[in-house]
């Protein structure tokens, strides 16, 4: 299905005038938005990002009504009717940052001077499970902050700091990846700004040394980093790739996921954590949620 970028500056359209036109919070309305592109059809898709002052990124998605027509007024130029099905506040609500939408490309022109830039079949199909899942694994960082706040008050500040960074994938954590890994874990690609660093054993249900420990990490481009943390694909104990069977012969081709990838250097220490992916992760599409309601009762319970 063809794809396309609109753009919101609340500069020149608050977010009042926004929620006024679409329907925020309510049933979803109509409403024309100017583009530059006149081969917008009925039926496509289209998302709309936020440029100009933090935090940008998109907030919305929906689907065209009908082709744009030509308007003289209140502005001369074409417009296309649209309807939103998903819009995030982007004041108060997680959103998806310009920074993650460079982690699925770099090339891409993710802050359009216009409205209407197409976006590239292989772009957009990486963007449809990122973008349904974002506001989910977000809200996941803020409780997992939230519950270790309340266990890690008599730890000193340093590893305090430390272990909340290792949340996010960055500091002493991402250090240790990139020094051992050097580069991704699977395929070898060395721009760093394109490597996730991320915990094979989840985060909220490792405990404070597990966090820090390189082997319980990989360093992986964003698709497959995605693909490992939602169970589509895991690693054998010897570093082949598992890869479920729910995904076709077409996805893990533009994917990019291939039987014959393994991990580079794994070792018997990354067994245990590979061995918990397996069993709770792999699969199952996500960690089984009663391992997770144990990890914010117990965190309950150390208050």
């Amino acid at each position: 299905m063809p794809t396309y970028l609109l753009a919101w500056n609340p500069l020149y359209w608050p977010w009042s005038k926004f929620v006024e036109a679409h329907g925020v919070g309510a049933s979803p309305k109509a409403d024309e938005w100017r583009t530059s592109n006149r081969r917008i059809r009925r039926g496509d898709r289209v998302f709309i990002v936020k440029v100009g002052q933090p935090p940008r990124g998109i907030f919305a998605a929906g689907h065209a009504e009908a082709s744009p027509r030509f308007k003289a007024n209140p502005e001369e130029g074409w417009y296309v009717p649209i309807r939103l099905s998903k819009i995030l506040n982007p004041g108060n609500q997680p959103i998806l940052l310009h920074s993650g939408l460079r982690s699925i490309s770099s090339k891409f022109t993710w802050a359009p001077r216009g409205s209407g830039i197409r976006i590239p079949d292989g772009i957009a199909m990486a963007l449809e499970p990122v973008r349904s899942s974002v506001a989910n694994d977000q809200a996941n960082v803020l409780d997992d902050i939230k519950a270790f706040e309340i266990t890690a008050r008599n730890l000193p500040e340093t590893e305090r700091q430390a272990l909340l960074k290792s949340r996010i994938g960055q500091g002493e954590f991402r250090e240790a990846l990139l020094s051992y890994w050097k580069s991704c874990a699977v395929t070898g690609v060395a721009s760093e700004p394109m490597l996730r660093a991320s915990h094979i054993k989840p985060w909220r249900l490792s405990s404070n040394t597990e966090r820090l420990d390189r082997y319980n990490g990989l360093l992986l481009i964003p698709t497959l980093d995605h693909a490992f943390d939602k169970g589509f694909i895991s690693f054998a104990d010897d570093g082949r790739i598992l890869v479920s069977g729910s995904l076709s012969n077409t996805d893990k081709q533009r994917l990019g996921i291939s039987e014959s990838m393994k991990l580079r250097a794994v070792t018997e220490r990354h067994q245990k954590y590979l061995a918990f992916h397996r069993t709770h992760i792999f699969e199952q599409r996500t960690a089984n949620p009663l391992l997770y309601t144990d990890a914010r009762e117990q965190a309950r319970v150390r208050r």
